[in-house]
């Protein structure tokens, strides 16, 4: 799996990914589209990178300089569906987990470009 299992409480819900994550987006509404990630840093993926490539091509490419919550944002071209790959990096083990972690991530969605 590329995804790792809910966690956390609600409000505040988030799966791991290791090295790579896909996800399928339908847009809603028309207009231009801006894809929306908001995801969470640890210390041991610190500096770190994410990117993302939405229908084959690069959307965007962030680098991770502190540990915490960010925000990532790219606009799209436009398409009546997006496949959506998130690629991160440095992966990390913890003591007692056999998973591969990189950052773990709330939310991954369109939003209407102003």
């Amino acid at each position: 799996g590329e995804w790792y299992e809910l966690e956390g409480v609600h409000g505040n819900k988030y799966r791991w990914i290791a090295e790579q994550a896909t996800a399928k987006l339908k847009r809603v509404k028309p207009g231009p589209q801006c894809l929306r990630i908001r995801g969470h840093a640890s210390a041991p993926g610190i500096p770190g990178e994410v990117r993302a490539v939405v229908n084959g091509v690069e959307a965007g490419s962030w680098k991770l300089d502190r540990p915490g919550l960010f925000l990532l944002e790219a606009d799209l071209p436009d398409a009546s569906e997006y496949a959506v790959e998130i690629h991160a990096s440095p992966a990390f083990r913890v003591p007692e987990d056999d998973r591969r972690f990189t950052v773990n991530l709330s939310m991954i969605r369109l939003v209407g470009r102003d």
